[in-house]
């Protein structure tokens, strides 16, 4: 009776092991590809980081010229309706008027090349929040956060690296259930107690430490 207990027991340490040891070789694989897709985030964070600076620092250069274009004609205008107002000649007031009137125009073009809302009112112009609000609506809803997804890819990686302990444990309780068909029934009982209790410990370790409750 103890002879069959026994040998159910090494069947079942024997069958466990090998059954936690494919669940946590399947975890590994798992968690090595998540670290694999973190890493590629992680190069699509910095490709879009990078794309977006350099586009949107473009874009706001360009506003930035048309603002100045913009100040050179206001200021043109200025400086010819000043001149206007202080000639006493009626026909060179005129002219004065009409030269106002074309300085105007390139104002009014160079006008709508830029976001009036950074046009502050001392005549400069806010570059850095008009990179800054270019920048978010060339990125978007895209992640450019590439430290994150680095971070988790070590995570997944350090993970795996603890569950290649477990394997060890699984290949030592299979080893020893084994070797224990030669002993005497009652130790191969308990021996095989113990390797079913270790190998339902490690399947437990390996879903803790997946789920990132066991440091």
């Amino acid at each position: 009776m103890n002879e069959k207990f026994a040998k159910i027991f090494l069947a079942t340490s024997l069958l466990l092991s090998v059954i936690g040891g494919a669940f946590t070789a399947w975890r590994m694989s798992v968690l090595d590809d998540a670290a694999g897709d973190a890493v590629n985030d992680a190069m699509h964070a910095l490709i879009t980081d990078a794309s977006a600076r350099i586009r949107s620092n473009n874009d706001t250069f360009e506003r930035m010229r048309a603002y100045s274009d913009y100040r050179v004609a206001l200021n043109a205008q200025e400086a010819t309706l000043a001149e206007a107002k202080a000639s006493t000649d009626p026909e060179a007031q005129q002219l004065y008027q009409e030269q106002a009137a074309a300085d105007a125009l390139p104002a009014t073009v160079s006008k709508a090349y830029f976001d009036q809302r950074y046009a502050l009112r001392d005549g400069s112009y806010n570059l850095r929040a008009d990179q800054q609000s270019s920048y978010n609506k060339i990125v978007g809803r895209r992640s450019t956060d590439s430290g994150a997804f680095l971070t988790d890819s070590q995570e997944s990686r350090d993970k795996t690296d603890r569950m290649v302990v477990f394997l060890i444990g699984y290949a030592l309780v299979l080893l020893v259930a084994t070797l224990s068909e030669e002993m005497a029934p009652v130790p191969a009982t308990i021996t095989a107690v113990i390797g079913i209790a270790i190998s339902v410990g490690l399947i437990i370790l390996t879903n803790l430490v997946e789920a990132g409750r066991l440091a």
